[in-house]
């Protein structure tokens, strides 16, 4: 690329001088959001490509019957292939559902006539932002890994889609900032933006949504699972804080990428109880409605109906993630919390 070959180039002043960086930047952070909105539709894909390939593919039977003779079922059946697809439906729904929390908190932010709560919406959007981006990607990834693996050694070639899906969403994890500048930027400025009120406020609601849960016998556990991970979540924020704050600058950057990862659990485990709450007072008014009292009815009702299959999969897929994902997070949470840092002192011969 060469400029002036035919003439004199001309350099125009976006703003007032040394304002250039600050105008980029909200280009740059819009184009941030919609790289988490282009990572969901990648694992979406992916997942979505997965499921349908296992209610096809037929291979080996159905170990509940105990016959190597018996009739070939859809790999779907296998215990270890629908723990994956819940896995992948847990993070595309829970993805999908902070990046539309994000998109609200913009639109709260633009409707709001209160120069105040537009601060306190506006410094919401910054502080998820690199979470839209950097933790859609992170797991996103991981979605279109696992939907690889239900293809098995097929998904690796083009013949199918998962491939390509699996390939383009590596680059969401590099452009617009890699997901290691974005956690760097998370707890250096986004965790204190507007003195710490973003937080606070997202703990809040986080708090509210809670204790809500805790009012429904049917959700009552799950709340108190997720308690228990912000409060964890907490104590690894206090860490963080506390190491730039004692001037262990290398010590926090070395762990923010892990940082990062623990708020997005932790921010999809708020995300999931939320929905499950509404998911399962919404089928309970479907099942009364349809005079669905006994199991029996239960199931031939989510089978005729389409509404009580999606619900009934929102809640299962919740429950999922908040039983068996999210424990995964306190190990993240211990290593944080672990002050060794052989990466810090290792000499570059020693690599």
């Amino acid at each position: 690329m060469s400029f002036g070959d035919n003439g004199n180039c001309v350099g125009e002043i976006l703003g007032k001088p040394c304002q250039g960086i600050n105008i980029m930047f909200l280009i740059m952070n819009e184009e941030r959001l919609n790289v988490g909105v282009q990572s969901v539709g990648l694992s979406s894909g992916a997942y979505l490509s997965a499921l349908g390939y296992a209610r096809e593919r037929k291979q080996g039977v159905d170990i509940r019957k105990k016959s190597a003779s018996g009739e070939q079922v859809p790999i779907i059946n296998h215990p270890d292939v629908r723990r994956n697809l819940l896995g992948m439906k847990a993070f595309v729904d829970g993805l999908r559902a902070l990046n539309y929390y994000t998109a609200y908190c913009i639109d709260m932010r633009n409707a709001a006539l209160d120069e105040s709560e537009k601060k306190d919406y506006d410094s919401v959007v910054d502080l998820l932002t690199p979470l839209c981006k950097a933790y859609s990607s992170i797991k996103g990834f991981d979605v279109c890994s696992n939907a690889m693996n239900v293809f098995g050694g097929y998904g690796y070639c083009q013949d199918y889609p998962v491939e390509q899906y699996l390939r383009d969403q590596k680059i969401t994890a590099l452009y617009e900032g890699t997901n290691a500048i974005h956690s760097i930027d998370l707890i250096t400025r986004k965790l204190k933006i507007n003195e710490g009120r973003a937080f606070k406020m997202l703990m809040s609601i986080m708090d509210s949504c809670i204790e809500n849960a805790r009012k429904n016998p049917a959700t009552a556990s799950y709340a108190k699972k997720v308690l228990d991970a912000k409060n964890s979540f907490i104590k690894a924020t206090e860490t963080v804080t506390s190491m730039l704050g004692g001037g262990k600058i290398p010590e926090a950057h070395h762990d923010s990428l892990a940082f990062l990862e623990i708020t997005g659990d932790v921010l999809l485990a708020w995300m999931h109880l939320w929905q499950l709450t509404i998911a399962d007072e919404r089928l309970s008014e479907l099942f009364v409605s349809a005079g669905a009292l006994t199991p029996e009815d239960k199931s031939a009702c989510m089978e005729q109906n389409g509404d009580a299959a999606f619900y009934s999969g929102k809640i299962l897929s919740s429950r999922h993630y908040i039983s068996k994902l999210l424990p995964l997070t306190e190990a993240l949470i211990t290593t944080l919390m672990v002050e060794d840092y052989p990466a810090l002192e290792i000499r570059d011969v020693s690599f």
